[in-house]
């Protein structure tokens, strides 16, 4: 089965998918001791991350202050929980540990908005993994 079909038979992609859109996953592997630019996603406007193993990584958003200055964000993920983030809003990660970093990544189509998600996600009761 393939990946992608694999997670459409997940209840929380279908809970996703009836409540928000089609929604598709991918695995991210982050490489020890290295970070990401901060940046934007350009083609979506939210996503949602479930880290399967992030020991001593940190997730950031920042929002300018003035030239020089900006206000840090960091994302307080849980294992194997799922985190909703605006991907318009610049972020970054750093990977600290000696080990990949591995995330799952749920992505949505362009048009869904993060108040959208985020609602579903607040409602969606989330078994225990």
């Amino acid at each position: 089965m393939a990946r992608s079909e694999l997670w459409q038979t997940t209840k929380l992609a279908q809970y996703l998918n009836t409540h928000v859109g089609h929604t598709e996953a991918n695995f991210i592997k982050m490489d020890p001791l290295t970070g990401i630019v901060w940046h934007t996603d350009g083609h979506r406007q939210v996503g949602i991350n479930i880290p399967i193993m992030h020991d001593n990584s940190i997730s950031m958003f920042r929002e300018q202050l003035d030239v020089f200055t900006y206000r840090i964000y960091q994302v307080e993920y849980e294992l194997h929980k799922p985190t909703v983030f605006n991907t318009k809003v610049e972020h970054s990660v750093i990977n600290y540990n000696n080990a990949p970093r591995y995330t799952l990544t749920l992505e949505f189509q362009p048009h869904v908005m993060y108040t959208r998600v985020k609602k579903a996600l607040l409602a969606y009761n989330a078994p225990e993994m």
